[in-house]
């Protein structure tokens, strides 16, 4: 009869290794900061500028560990619907510099407001990042790097408790409506 212990080594008795220490990160997102003229009179009517319109929300953008916003429209100083550059009219809504639909642009205190407001990276890939052309492409990076906002136009990482989180965006279209056959997205 076979014993059917033979051939087996015995047991150890090992330590097992400590379990892993469970780890939260909260992300809080929102949707498109799509700011129509009547946002943009707000923002300028109110000592707290831009966060006036989102100020029911903050406490929860402030308390996550990473916030997110889809920054829908550039945010390019003195810089007109035509692309021309001119004189930056200061924190107004003055529909030339400063305009709403169908070619957005946003005073660039936009972008230090999100920042304040507990904002962390930003997508800019969407339909309306050309709407004042490279130019204000340009323009709307280098506000958000000098805000020390996370632009994800494509791939944005950023590390958390330790961990490495990647905000990759793409958009459906770059829709510029006065050269609709430049654009490098249709």
């Amino acid at each position: 009869e076979a014993n059917p212990s033979e051939g087996l080594l015995p047991l150890r008795s090992a330590a097992l290794p400590p379990a892993p220490v469970p780890v939260r990160v909260t992300v809080a997102a929102v949707g498109d900061v799509l700011l129509h003229s009547p946002l943009q009179r707000q923002a300028v009517a109110r000592p707290e500028g831009f966060q006036s319109i989102w100020k029911e929300v903050q406490p929860w953008l402030e308390g996550a560990d990473i916030a997110y916003a889809n920054l829908e429209g550039p945010t390019a100083s003195g810089l007109t619907r035509s692309g021309r550059t001119q004189t930056d009219p200061g924190f107004v809504f003055d529909n030339q510099v400063y305009t709403s639909y169908p070619l957005f642009n946003y005073h660039p205190r936009l972008v230090s407001d999100l920042k304040a407001s507990g904002i962390d990276v930003v997508s800019t890939a969407n339909n309306h990042a050309l709407d004042r052309g490279a130019k204000g492409t340009d323009a709307t990076i280098a506000a958000l790097e000098q805000a020390g906002l996370g632009e994800g136009g494509g791939i944005e990482t950023m590390r958390q408790q330790g961990y490495r989180f990647s905000l990759e965006t793409l958009p459906e279209a770059a829709a510029a409506e006065e050269e609709p056959a430049r654009q490098p997205i249709n």
